[in-house]
């Protein structure tokens, strides 16, 4: 799982700040894979509804 490079031009809200220490800490975690392979398990199953299909 790549990280997402942080934006020198975008500020953060007031108040917030990034701790250094946490950079890929969790990269080469899978923290989701179960609700993925659930969630692509139903869409393979029933489909897209209609209104989500390309056109």
């Amino acid at each position: 799982m790549k990280t997402k490079a942080q934006s020198k031009d975008k500020a953060l809200p007031k108040g917030w700040t990034l701790n250094p220490s946490l950079d890929g800490k969790y990269a080469h975690l899978d923290l989701f894979r179960e609700k993925f392979d659930r969630d692509n398990e139903f869409i393979r199953r029933v489909g897209l509804p209609d209104f989500m299909k390309s056109k």
